[in-house]
């Protein structure tokens, strides 16, 4: 598969300054006073390596922080009560009003662990339009991933709904997209009674690029206004990464067990080996080509 060329492509994604100018007057007044930065976090264990240092007062940040669901957090940023926010990508790349965080996502290059399609039959049985596929409400990029995969792969789609919390047993469901620590609890489980298909794994074998699932992205006007709280903000969502999967990983996989239940040895493996946090130039071309798919699609 190939990346073709988008001179549209939107500027939140690959203008590599994200800045915007601003006046001495701007810079002078924010020097006076500078409010604390409205951040929001995902609520799921995902982001725990990136979320719990700053939770826990490691890395200093002058902000108040608002925990939710990904979909949440996307309308909120959307409505202007966020100026920072953890987000899927899918939601980033719908506008072109925010610059994302350097250095800083949620990502796989391969199984991801916690993006799976559970199925009563075959993948290509399940492109027939026929079909019930219950997706999860909670992420924009999951069930847009799902989409441009079956159509890319089959031509078709079978019908889709959203739910908050898929169930796969009652008659007349045929498959369920379920994300986050939803698909770590039911794994072991369903996967014994029906076709399991990890997600980041799908896209990693079919494109060769990183799966970009969620990123943190700030309003270029808030930006504008506030450009050393945006540095400074940057910054500390950096060193959190690094003091989550280093100093804090241990604080981190305590965490964890306690909100799922999952043995530690799991815990490990999907943070060290199939969940990704960087943000490399491989990362913004994976990004790139799920956009170039989704407008190919019409889902952008």
């Amino acid at each position: 598969m190939t990346i073709a060329s988008n001179t549209g492509t939107s500027q939140a994604v690959f203008n590599s300054n994200c800045g915007i100018r601003t006046s001495p007057e701007t810079v002078v007044t924010q020097a006076l006073v500078t409010p604390k930065t409205r951040i929001g976090q995902i609520s799921f264990i995902n982001s725990l390596p990136i979320v719990l240092p700053l939770q826990q007062g490691e890395v200093a940040i002058h902000a108040d922080t608002t925990l939710e669901a990904p979909s949440r957090l996307n309308r909120l940023i959307s409505e202007g009560a966020l100026d920072v926010s953890a987000m899927s990508s899918f939601g980033f790349l719908s506008r072109n009003d925010l610059a994302y965080i350097p250095d800083v996502s949620i990502s796989c290059s391969g199984p991801v662990g916690s993006v799976l399609l559970f199925s009563k039959h075959s993948l290509e049985d399940l492109a027939n339009g026929q079909r019930l596929v219950i997706a999860s409400a909670q992420s924009a990029s999951s069930v847009n991933l799902f989409k441009i995969l079956m159509l890319e792969q089959f031509g078709t789609l079978p019908t889709l709904a959203a739910d908050i919390n898929p169930e796969i047993d009652p008659e007349g469901i045929d498959a369920v997209l379920v994300i986050g620590d939803r698909a770590l609890e039911v794994d072991t489980a369903w996967s014994t009674r029906y076709l399991r298909i990890d997600m980041g794994d799908w896209w990693w074998r079919t494109c060769n690029l990183p799966m970009v699932f969620g990123l943190w992205a700030a309003r270029m006007d808030w930006i504008g206004k506030y450009p050393k709280a945006y540095a400074t903000t940057s910054d500390a969502l950096r060193q959190s990464k690094f003091i989550g999967l280093s100093t804090a990983f241990e604080a981190v996989l305590d965490e964890a067990e306690q909100r799922t239940g999952l043995a530690r040895s799991r815990l490990q493996h999907y943070y060290k080996s199939q969940l990704n946090f960087d943000l490399t130039p491989k990362h913004l071309e994976g990004l790139k080509l799920f956009q170039t798919l989704a407008k190919k699609h019409g889902l952008l």
